[in-house]
């Protein structure tokens, strides 16, 4: 078992871990509280100007990984590591292949660690789309990982078993297997939680048919929602995995101000007393965009679209 990010297997105080923006307010903890390493987020949202309100505009590229070493280094910082969390919390986007590999040659290139979080990578609901992890792209290289590129996974989402706490970690650095190998000795999966898990794991037709009905579910859930949004007046980034949608709202905004962010969040729990995660929690780059978990109870979900619809209809934002 490992945590669903290993950052601090590999840093200290005094590196940088590079995350491309937004990203899953969690790392923080992971990073910064229990590794005492530092976060520089890599901008992508404003480098990306060629390309309109897409999912392309939140892909990482060389541009920004650059910018964020220099800033760590301007830090005093030393850049260690690239934490790719794809497909992408709270985005919900999957990075084609290219960008991928693009980070994974840059990272080879640095001398840097690259750790590859996929724990939505069997959660993509959107037709046609496909997430490629740094396994399937090494295969397909006919090379190895080597000691520097480490994938980590867990059943909490696709599977929907956060409360199994059962996470994997693949790696070819033997430091790191050794280091987590002692991590298990206060951490170990019981062996009833193992022997039911092998059970079902290896029924592959099982495994298949539940993916695809999940994924389904997600789908239909996913336009549900965005179609709500869209008539409460808000843009939805198309989303292709995972169990949320990332909701830009910024023309709900008083002003362009992250206080103004924060009063919408606060109107959004106490009026409407529908929870969303705002953008500056998770150290998006402007102002007015929400991450909206769909994946719930029928009923709950029902209750969640009233409630925002007749909010919205409040502030005369209903369209009819």
């Amino acid at each position: 078992k490992t945590q669903t990010n290993n950052p601090e297997l590999h840093t200290e105080p005094g590196d940088a871990v590079l995350l491309p923006r937004p990203y899953y307010a969690a790392f923080e903890f992971d990073v910064q509280a229990k590794a005492g390493a530092t976060i520089v987020g890599v901008d992508t949202y404003s480098l990306n100007d060629h390309v309109g309100d897409s999912p392309e505009k939140y892909y990482p590229t060389v541009k920004g990984l650059e910018k964020a070493k220099r800033e760590a280094e301007e830090k005093g910082l030393n850049p260690k590591v690239v934490l790719l969390c794809q497909p992408n919390n709270p985005l919900s986007v999957v990075y084609p292949k290219e960008v991928v590999e693009e980070v994974w040659n840059w990272t080879e290139a640095q001398g840097m660690h690259i750790v590859s979080d996929e724990i939505y990578g069997a959660g993509v609901f959107e037709p046609g789309v496909e997430h490629v992890g740094l396994g399937k792209i090494a295969a397909e290289r006919g090379r190895r990982l080597g000691n520097r590129a480490h994938v980590v996974y867990a059943l909490s989402k696709d599977f929907a078993s956060s409360g199994l706490r059962v996470g994997t970690l693949y790696t070819e650095n033997q430091p790191l297997l050794v280091s987590m190998n002692k991590l298990n000795d206060f951490c170990q999966i019981s062996a009833h939680t193992q022997h039911a898990l092998a059970s079902i794991l290896s029924d592959e037709k099982w495994v298949a048919e539940f993916l695809a009905e999940a994924n389904l579910r997600l789908l239909d859930r996913y336009r549900s929602i965005a179609k709500v949004f869209h008539l409460c007046g808000m843009h939805v980034l198309p989303a292709e995995s995972g169990l949320f949608c990332w909701v830009d709202m910024r023309d709900w905004l008083r002003e362009d101000t992250w206080e103004a962010e924060k009063e919408l969040y606060k109107e959004f729990q106490d009026e409407a007393r529908v929870l969303m995660t705002p953008g500056f929690s998770m150290r998006t780059e402007a102002p007015g965009f929400f991450r909206c978990c769909f994946a719930t109870y029928d009923d709950h979900f029902d209750e969640a679209v009233q409630r925002l619809m007749e909010f919205a209809a409040s502030k005369g934002r209903l369209s009819a």
